[in-house]
């Protein structure tokens, strides 16, 4: 397929429009796709950006959707357990005592989503595959709207909480994406996600992480404060994550034989690079 980008950036999008250099390249589609790091605030992005256009025939073409997702309940019984984690995180994070209306964004199948709902949350989804809300809808009976962050429709200040789990790198143009989440919030209300530190020094063992062609950008520590900061936001906690994992899946990954019992056992496992945040929005602060 033939990719086409959007026109190179010389000034980083978040820092006040600081001055950039090249970070790294990689081979998508017969095409290099390159991208920049900006000195002043570790911000990492695609340059030039694929166009809108380009990323969805790239999905088609990459058949991501039955890639990422085939047999994806098999692994729903964890993931539920860790979206009541990630629950807990957020709410003890504010001694929240009531629970209203919450908005997860790039919700795949729903697990959080139906999570925050159990646990009380008046939950609404944004995903962009039909495909993949349609099981969603099936599996949990949740409210899906099909679309893009981007291209969804939010009332300003209508949600006590927004969630982002596992779409931090997905947005086409983050500070707009960001701030229109900042501006969902009513004021006083929680926003949480996770994201991979590009700055981590794991990355000197492991280059290749987060580094794929649909990644539009990274986050550091840095990147991330500055993005906040922007948004009126307040991060008030923030903490390495420890996803509950299969023994089977542990061994996976160091590329071991698995057996039948280690599918069974169940323990935290340090996920070194990626942290999670919770921040909240400051009253009188303004969004755009």
């Amino acid at each position: 397929m033939h990719l086409v980008f959007e026109l190179p950036r010389d000034r980083c999008p978040i820092c006040d429009g600081s001055p950039v250099t090249p970070a790294y390249q990689i081979s998508a589609f017969g095409a290099q796709v390159g991208y920049s790091l900006c000195e002043a605030c570790g911000f990492i992005f695609q340059n030039p950006r694929l166009t809108a256009d380009s990323v969805r025939s790239a999905y088609v073409a990459d058949d991501y959707w039955n890639t990422a997702y085939h047999e994806y309940f098999k692994g729903d019984r964890l993931r539920m357990a860790n979206s009541r984690r990630r629950i807990r995180f957020m709410e003890q994070a504010v001694g929240a005592k009531t629970k209203g209306k919450l908005l997860d964004i790039g919700s795949a199948t729903g697990i959080f989503a139906a999570a925050a709902r159990d646990s009380g949350y008046s939950v609404r989804c944004i995903e962009p595959s039909d495909e993949i809300a349609k099981i969603g809808r099936d599996a949990y009976g949740l409210d899906f709207t099909v679309s893009t962050w981007e291209d969804a429709e939010v009332e300003p200040g209508s949600y006590d909480a927004v969630t982002l789990w596992g779409t931090d790198s997905h947005f086409l143009d983050p500070l707009p994406a960001f701030r229109k989440i900042a501006a969902a919030l009513r004021p006083g209300g929680v926003f949480a996600m996770n994201y991979q530190d590009f700055d981590h020094p794991i990355r000197k063992i492991f280059p290749d992480l987060k580094t794929g062609w649909n990644v539009m950008f990274n986050l550091t520590g840095r990147s991330i404060d500055k993005i906040m900061q922007l948004c009126g936001l307040e991060i008030v906690a923030a903490r390495m994550e420890w996803p509950l994992v299969s023994m089977g899946a542990v061994l996976r990954a160091v590329r071991r034989p698995s057996f039948p019992l280690a599918e069974r056992i169940v323990l935290p496992v340090p996920s070194v690079s990626y942290r999670a945040i919770v921040a909240v929005k400051t009253a009188g602060r303004h969004t755009d």
